[in-house]
């Protein structure tokens, strides 16, 4: 593989997680949902902001999954702490 685009990819997924981080960093609690590498990866980003690192309620795996299955999700797992 190219190591230019290697590298391109990877500054596209730091500025897409910087953009993720900067949506989230006024709610009060943050429940990771996210398939493979790409959780931890994110958690890596949410961690390394004062605005976030300590607001990470949780990080789950998760297939695809429809609108209506994130938010029965989400509700649970916010109502039964």
């Amino acid at each position: 593989m190219d190591s230019k685009i290697g590298d391109r990819q990877h500054l596209q997924l730091v500025r897409y997680y910087q953009r993720i981080v900067d949506a989230v960093k006024t709610g009060a609690k943050i429940l990771i949902m996210i398939p493979g590498e790409a959780k931890l990866e994110l958690k890596k980003e949410l961690l390394k902001d004062p605005r976030t690192a300590g607001k990470i309620a949780s990080v789950e795996t998760c297939d695809k999954m429809t609108d209506r299955q994130v938010v029965a999700r989400v509700r649970s797992f916010f109502q039964n702490p």
